[in-house]
């Protein structure tokens, strides 16, 4: 039996509405059922069933049949909302990612060897990290003082959008993504005296 009759054999009640966020208009959410599977891998080279997995499928209301399959290594006792969540934080690393490449200097690096790099992308998600901490302990309020979700416009260091402005020091700005990166680096490298990773 194949995935897709599998989802489609299954009864009404095995299928629940998931909401795994907000979006810009109104709640994201959509119609998910969670099956204990045995993947089947390469199953003809070895002489055992895979372990067990959680199968989670997407049916949107109205289509004919189910749009999306994941598989995943969740523990067993995980909820399906949970899994729906993790699913869905796609956007998230994507917006990360990009966020890492424009202003922290993760795109402009022009090294050869993989322990430069190693030490180039460490120092930029370190600032990351850092940065993401103060938004979710700073957070924002709206007019009538409620609570916002942590954005950048809630950060006390100005956003930097410019690439020569990222790959120059501000002097102007002390409080700056550049000058952060600066003062992050000196302690972390004085703190490893190497890198942890790094061969040799």
């Amino acid at each position: 039996m194949t995935v897709k009759a599998l989802a489609m054999a299954l009864a009404p009640q095995a299928w629940s509405t998931v909401t795994w966020r907000e979006g810009s208009n109104n709640e994201l959410s959509g119609r998910f059922t969670a099956l204990r599977v045995h993947p089947a891998h390469r199953d003809y080279l070895g002489t055992e069933m895979c372990p067990e997995e959680w199968l989670l499928i997407e049916w949107p209301e109205g289509e004919a049949e189910p749009a999306k399959y994941f598989l995943t290594t969740a523990p067993e006792e995980a909820t399906r909302e949970h899994m729906v969540f993790v699913a869905k934080m796609r956007w998230r690393i994507e917006w990360d990612y990009q966020d890492l490449k424009q202003d922290f200097g993760l795109g402009p690096y022009e090294g050869r060897g993989w322990r430069g790099f190693h030490h180039h992308a460490t120092l930029s998600i370190a600032a990351y990290a850092f940065l993401m901490a103060q938004r979710l302990k700073t957070g924002s309020s709206d007019a009538g003082g409620k609570k916002t979700s942590p954005n950048a416009k809630c950060l006390q260091f100005p956003r930097i959008t410019s690439l020569g402005a990222v790959q120059r020091a501000q002097r102007h700005a002390p409080d700056s993504i550049t000058t952060l990166r600066l003062r992050l680096s000196v302690p972390l490298a004085s703190a490893l005296g190497h890198c942890p990773h790094a061969i040799g």
